[in-house]
Order: C-alpha cells, then structure tokens, then sequence
C-alpha cells in the first residue's frame, strides 16, 4: 500500500499479519510430478504420520502485545517437566491404525522402527 506523506499516518489502518515466503526451492514441475505419482492412488491406500510433542511449558506463549514504554509480562509457575513425543499412523477410512509415545523425542532410528 502506497502512502503519501510520513509512513505513520498509515499505521492506524493496518493489521499485524505473518508474511507468506514463497520458498525459492519449490518448483513447478516436481509439484505436477508428485501430483500425478499420488494420483494413481485411493485415498484409501494412503496413511498419513505426524509427529508431535507436549509439555507443560508447551501452553504458555512467548510473544504478547504491550503498551509502547511497558513490560509484556505474565505470572507464570515454573514447572520442569518430561517431555513427550507421540507418533500417529492415520488412515482416512479407519483413523488411527497404530500410535507410539515416547518419553522425549523421535528420533531417525526410533522413527524407521515405527514406519517398519
């Protein structure tokens, strides 16, 4: 957006919004190659694997909006706590097909374990 005049003047009609970054690695002919490789399949025939992990400090936030000149900051009990990865296969038609928690993370031989 094109403003005349001083940059701040604008500032009262904006948003704070995350920036999309187009990545640079992708390419249009790999995506249409993929595209057509998954294509030859039932959604059925696909499973689908995600990692994720909590904690008691997973919940708390680290970046807040403050008056300019003032502190962010919220109370807080400090809690030092075990880490826990979960590993889920998912299937459309029958979710959950197995699942694996582990204290700690995943890592690349805990993971080639859980895809055999």
């Amino acid at each position: 957006m094109w403003c005349s005049g001083c940059m701040f003047d604008c500032l009262e009609n904006t948003l704070q919004q995350r920036i999309h970054h187009e990545k640079t690695e992708r390419s249009a002919e790999q995506q249409l190659d993929y595209l057509a490789q998954i294509g030859l399949y039932e959604a059925a025939q696909l499973v689908f694997v995600d990692e994720s992990s909590v904690d008691c400090c997973t919940t708390y936030r680290g970046h807040v909006w403050s008056i300019q000149g003032t502190k962010a900051q919220c109370k807080t009990f400090f809690v030092c706590s075990q880490r826990f990865s979960v590993l889920p296969a998912i299937s459309l038609n029958d979710g959950i097909l197995h699942c694996d928690v582990v204290e700690g993370s995943f890592c690349g031989n805990t993971f080639k374990q859980f895809i055999e």
